[in-house]
């Protein structure tokens, strides 16, 4: 994030949560319920969650710190 590659980043965080998604949905439909892949899913979301969250937080906290705005206006 410090190289200013976020959309590379919520690109890449959004494939694998939308792989993550058809996986979660796959294993429903199937009733393929293990713990092995159901910690594999979880920590898949977590992992895309977190990078995604990340960049947005940066983004909204450079857009806060502009001069031109009030970062008040952020805030509320």
């Amino acid at each position: 994030m410090d190289r200013n590659r976020d959309k590379e980043i919520i690109k890449a965080a959004l494939f694998f949560e939308s792989v993550n998604r058809f996986a979660a949905s796959v294993t429903i439909a199937l009733s393929l319920f293990t713990n092995a892949i159901i910690i594999l899913l979880d920590i898949g979301h977590s992992l895309s969650c977190k990078s995604t969250e990340a960049t947005l937080s940066k983004n909204m906290y450079v857009y806060a710190h502009d001069n031109k705005l009030n970062p008040a206006y952020m805030i509320v």
